[in-house]
């Protein structure tokens, strides 16, 4: 097993555990795997091709070559822990965690299982770090904070049905979500942020939310100009210059598509804003409802139940201390 699929079933155990559902053989039967990476297993693609093309076709390893398919971590995770619903992995850059979620919370909706687990992995490789370090957008230069890091991030995605059942806590609520894109082609985008708002704008129409009962944004604000202006812009455009609150955990977890997808157990709830939308780059939007802390949390603060509103998002433990820490 290499580390992008170590990490994916460390982080899905402990999400797992989290949930109360690690051991429960009828709750892993009916649970499955959408994963999101945007570098997948280049780690093992560089261990069987490296030889390959060093000393030729009989230094082939195949032990390696089974972690070498953008699906292996996935497909560990479901042998791993024994879940038997579908699995599922998403390769869509630095969104592909985010992106995971939005399939995920399709397939619930689609009646494709009972619960899903959602990690979003990355781990480097030599040429993978050679390569983005070559690319002048993201290099060391002055006044440049975008950070590369490793990690391993799952969260549990239950049909509300499901969860009231086995009386699972209840951290989170997927209210609809929205992608578009503003690549302009290979470190290039949109300056004016227009697939950051036509995102933000569809996922609170698809959630039934208008801009003034959002709480709060979280940013991207992946310490590149070329990307967070034109998000700011499309903030500003939405919301109205200053009229929403901004979080920016990309300093906190560092930039990565396996960035936590926000657990918000500590996040206050503002008056009269019942929900929180995140972007994330590339386009990608989701509104959620918005979480108080646990022990002030009565069934009253959660936004009116609508027909998207049939699954519950719950974080992992370790992210809640994470962000309580921070």
């Amino acid at each position: 097993m290499d580390k992008v699929s170590q990490l994916a079933v460390a982080s899905c155990r402990a999400a797992l555990g989290a949930a109360g559902a690690e051991g429960d053989a009828e709750a892993l039967a009916a649970t499955g795997v959408v994963l999101g990476t945007a570098i997948g297993p280049m780690e093992s693609s560089e261990r069987f091709t490296v030889p390959v093309l060093s000393e030729g076709a009989r230094e082939a390893n195949p032990a390696v070559f089974t972690n070498t398919v953008y699906s292996g971590a996935a497909g560990h995770v479901a042998m791993a822990l024994g879940t038997r619903g579908p699995t599922s992995t998403l390769t869509s850059g630095h969104a592909a965690g985010a992106a995971a979620l939005g399939v995920a919370y399709d397939m619930l909706r689609a009646g494709r299982a009972e619960r899903l687990l959602v990690p979003a992995v990355e781990a480097f490789s030599p040429a993978t770090l050679a390569a983005y370090r070559g690319i002048p957008l993201f290099g060391s230069a002055s006044g440049r904070r975008y950070t590369l890091a490793e990690a391993g991030i799952a969260l549990v995605l239950e049909r509300r049905s499901s969860a009231e059942r086995r009386g699972a806590t209840v951290h989170a609520v997927v209210l609809g979500h929205a992608t578009a894109s503003d690549a302009c082609g290979i470190g290039r985008w949109d300056a004016s942020g227009g697939g950051v708002e036509r995102a933000m704008r569809q996922a609170l129409e698809r959630a039934g939310l208008a801009p003034r009962q959002v709480g709060a944004v979280w940013a991207s604000a992946a310490g590149l100009a070329a990307v967070d202006r034109p998000e700011q812009a499309a903030v500003d455009r939405v919301f109205g210059p200053g009229g929403v609150r901004i979080e920016a955990p990309s300093g906190f977890w560092a930039s990565r598509s396996a960035r936590a997808p926000t657990c918000r157990r500590c996040w206050p709830s503002a008056p009269g804003a019942p929900a929180a939308i995140r972007v994330r780059s590339w386009s990608t939007a989701r509104p959620w409802a918005a979480p108080t802390p646990r022990s002030s949390c009565p069934p009253s603060l959660f936004p009116q139940r609508s027909p998207v509103d049939d699954h519950r998002l719950r974080c992992e433990d370790p992210f809640d201390r994470c962000l309580c820490a921070r």
